[in-house]
């Protein structure tokens, strides 16, 4: 499958590269530009994208809950970030900067999502540091407890499969084209 700085594609092949919730893990992002410039053909395209953390929508419980849900993200799992992982977070896309003509640069578009309160652990399950920190502490019920928490904040007897949450995340998009 090759790596962000050495995709196993012939040069001037493709017609985009797309980076899906990966750009924030690349450890060389000037080699991933310098990758994507040899494996573009003229006027082929890069797609930068990813969402930012989960926002609870307004209510009455809104508050309470994203603070545990900032916890998690900002304490809980906080050695288990890169650098780049920590400024996508906190809205800082901008460090993107492909060497080509930016197309258009789309500024954190809302995707809303009806869920459950299980979806949103699921969710945080399937973060990288989360993976890391269960790694590390291998008898943690972080992920339980904060269900747990999130359950009491609601004052609901359903189970979390069946509690709707709705929350949304931010959705950043990055196209350039080289010419």
């Amino acid at each position: 499958f090759g790596t962000a700085d050495a995709l196993p594609v012939a040069d001037e092949s493709a017609d985009l590269v797309s980076a899906s919730n990966a750009a924030h893990w690349f450890e060389d992002i000037d080699g991933f530009y310098r990758e994507v410039n040899r494996v573009l053909k003229p006027n082929g395209c890069l797609a930068i994208y990813g969402v930012s953390n989960i926002h609870i929508c307004p209510d009455s419980k809104s508050d309470e809950l994203q603070t545990m849900i900032d916890e998690f993200y900002y304490v809980t799992l906080n050695d288990f970030w890169t650098e780049n992982c920590i400024k996508l977070h906190k809205n800082y896309y901008g460090f993107y900067h492909p060497p080509f003509q930016v197309v258009k640069r789309h500024d954190w578009i809302p995707l809303h999502v009806r869920g459950t309160v299980s979806d949103v652990i699921g969710y945080l399950r399937s973060l990288t540091p989360c993976h890391k920190y269960i790694k590390v502490n291998p008898q943690s019920n972080v992920l339980q407890e904060l269900e747990d928490r999130i359950m009491r904040v609601l004052g609901v007897t359903s189970s979390p499969e069946q509690t709707p949450l709705h929350y949304f995340y931010l959705v950043y998009l990055i196209t350039a084209r080289k010419t």
